[in-house]
């Protein structure tokens, strides 16, 4: 499994449920789903900007249309990369929920090593698809609004 396997598998599917997914969609609301890959955040501990995995904007989860959802997901496809990378858990004030994604082959260290109240998503090789085996607790952010501008100007067009 390579990170752009396990990046390309992420689906709305993956975060929310059925319910949640059509709940926008009953009155012509317009449900909103973009991943940003390599996603820069400036969380001052490197004179460099760190970059998330993924970012993944939504507004599936909430009662409102407006309300906008953040999910963090660090990508590991090696157990010396999930072992011994810590730089993660500085993205955690950046977004509402914080993931792991990894291969099925690191399911079970994945759930020894994800921090507390992250979740995890197991890639599967023979549906190429995620799934969720531990769900991520909802914390907003104290950053928050740092990474929806990012998010806002990485969306607009050229101009």
């Amino acid at each position: 499994a390579t990170a752009s396997d396990l990046l390309l598998a992420l689906a709305p599917e993956v975060f929310y449920s059925s319910e949640q997914l059509g709940k926008h969609l009953l009155h012509g609301e317009r449900r909103v789903w973009r991943v940003f890959s390599e996603f820069r955040v400036e969380t001052g501990t490197s004179a460099h900007a760190r970059r998330m995995d993924a970012l993944v904007v939504s507004n599936a989860a909430d009662k409102s249309q407006y309300d906008v959802c953040l999910d963090m997901v660090e990508i590991k496809v090696t157990e010396s990369d999930l072992e011994r990378d810590t730089k993660h858990l500085e993205y955690e004030p950046y977004a509402d929920r914080c993931w792991f994604c990894v291969p099925e082959s690191l399911s079970f260290k994945a759930e020894e090593l994800a921090p507390e109240g992250w979740g995890v998503l197991v890639w599967s090789p023979v549906s190429k698809a995620v799934r969720v085996t531990r769900q991520a607790e909802v914390r907003r952010g104290l950053m928050r609004a740092v990474t929806l501008s990012t998010a806002l100007v990485k969306s607009l067009p050229n101009m």
